[in-house]
């Protein structure tokens, strides 16, 4: 309990030091909501009136003190552009983001951890020069180069799947799969080298272990060793790569969702910060960080289910059983 009280106190400093940065980065931009919302032919009255509407005219630590106030009591402040609340505006664009993240490791995993552990069963062989050629590869193409090609083959040549739009899970599963096909496989194209790369090290160094030695000895399958005593220790690494990449996927879902019009997060994001509405942004982001450290803060505390040795490290107890 207290190593899960001394984590919840980090995770608090680190949304505190984010928000912090981005509510001051976004104050320091050129220009300022009100000259986005009057248009370039405001006069100055009408822009210091506005200002003192939106509380723009405070300092910037009181403005900072007031929205944090704001954020504690669950009020995320309403949009300088329609003046929706933002918290309704996050509520409705969070789930579509959500499915895309989940949607694409699971494409990722299914993929990758098969291909992996093949990969370093078959250290040296076709298969493995296969697999890390192909690693490689995919990881030469960035998210809008991959989406692009995936648009042309799949959507406008072959006409397999929709090009862009969303259709939500009220309206039928197979339609909203369709929609979230193309997006979800150009996330995890990258999500799937990396991890192809950190299970095939992991399964070479987990097999040269004398517990794996003895199990061959006994006459066990290939695999069985592999998916009972090698899998679940080569797994320490992929968790922690995994959550990692899930929180920079959160970032790299942004440029996915522009691309192919998905109500996301993300798109909410970018549509704010052309409209100059750093309320909206500012919401969307402290959500964005939160996740962020969520979930690493659960990769943290699956160390010790993942491997027994390290719940015995941090009890105090010296060496490994």
């Amino acid at each position: 309990m207290r190593r899960i009280a001394v984590k919840f106190v980090e995770l608090i400093v680190v949304v505190f030091f984010v928000s912090a940065i981005t509510f001051l980065l976004l104050n320091l931009l050129p220009g300022s909501p009100a000259d986005a919302i009057l248009g370039v032919d405001a006069t100055p009255k009408a822009v210091a009136t506005l200002n003192r509407q939106l509380n723009l005219d405070h300092p910037l630590p009181v403005r900072y003190v007031d929205w944090i106030g704001h954020i504690l009591r669950g009020n995320f402040g309403r949009s300088y552009v329609n003046g929706e609340p933002v918290s309704q505006a996050i509520l409705q664009h969070l789930p579509v983001t959500l499915e895309l993240l989940v949607l694409s490791q699971l494409m990722a995993f299914i993929v990758a951890i098969p291909l992996g552990i093949w990969a370093g069963y078959r250290k040296n062989s076709w298969t493995d020069r296969l697999a890390s050629g192909g690693s490689f590869a995919l990881l030469a193409f960035p998210p809008f180069i991959s989406a692009l090609i995936f648009v042309y083959l799949l959507a406008v040549r072959w006409h397999v799947f929709p090009a862009t739009g969303f259709t939500p899970l009220s309206d039928g599963l197979f339609a909203n799969l369709q929609t979230m096909f193309l997006p979800s496989l150009t996330l995890a194209l990258g999500s799937v080298a990396i991890y192809v790369r950190v299970l095939r090290s992991e399964i070479i160094n987990v097999l040269e272990e004398n517990y794996i030695t003895a199990a061959r000895a006994k006459g066990m399958p290939a695999w069985w060793i592999l998916t009972r005593h090698a899998f679940r220790p080569a797994t320490f690494s992929l968790v922690t790569v995994a959550g990692i990449n899930i929180g920079l996927l959160i970032g790299g879902s942004f440029i996915v969702e522009e691309i192919f019009a998905l109500p996301g997060i993300g798109l909410l994001t970018l549509d704010a910060i052309y409209s100059r509405d750093y309320v909206t942004v500012q919401g969307c982001i402290l959500v964005v960080a939160v996740g962020f450290v969520v979930i690493n803060f659960i990769v943290d505390l699956l160390y010790p289910v993942l491997d027994p040795r390290v719940r015995d490290m941090r009890v105090g107890r010296t060496g490994f059983r």
